[in-house]
């Protein structure tokens, strides 16, 4: 969940994120998105840390689990590591939910959070690139303003006063 947060990256994105698709030396991952398409990430430090924790797990795929019970249908040995499937993602993401106490809360709100997080710091082709949205339209519909950040931006833009000689002030226009 915290990657998904830190990164706007989709379900199936984190459950196919390979340890060859992580870049350590660049700090960017590629992802394979809908449609096959692929798009590379650059790492904040948080996801560098992240990733760098998950780095020497015994698999192939950067998000795993350990089995807790044995399931020869599957192939499963308790005690072993296996790539995180869909099913597991879905489960651990509504205890996760359930376990912060959040209410009305969808997983692909988790696109929402980190669009509305990139454009408070930059603007909407960033965030268009991080999504990986063919369209800006689209883009739009995840990257929320709120007041505070209205506020913001105004304050930002707000005349400067410039300090003139005998203590007296003079705004900028």
């Amino acid at each position: 969940m915290r990657f998904c947060f830190l990164n706007g990256v989709r379900r199936m994105e984190v459950i196919g994120l390979k340890k060859t698709d992580v870049d350590f030396f660049t700090r960017q991952f590629t992802v394979t998105g809908k449609g096959g398409r692929s798009r590379t990430i650059p790492m904040s430090d948080e996801t560098f840390a992240l990733l760098w924790r998950l780095k020497d797990d015994p698999t192939e795929y950067v998000f795993t689990y350990i089995a807790a019970r044995t399931d020869k249908r599957k192939g499963v040995v308790k005690g072993q590591r296996y790539a995180l499937t869909d099913a597991g993602f879905r489960l651990a993401q509504r205890r996760a939910i359930k376990n912060a106490g959040v209410t009305n809360f969808r997983p692909h709100d988790t696109r929402h959070t980190a669009a509305t997080r990139v454009l408070r710091k930059s603007n909407l082709r960033v965030v268009q690139n991080l999504l990986g949205h063919a369209d800006v339209t689209t883009t739009t519909k995840y990257a929320h303003a709120m007041a505070e950040d209205i506020r913001a931006a105004l304050n930002a833009a707000s005349p400067v006063k410039i300090p003139l000689r005998g203590g007296q002030t003079m705004l900028s226009c």
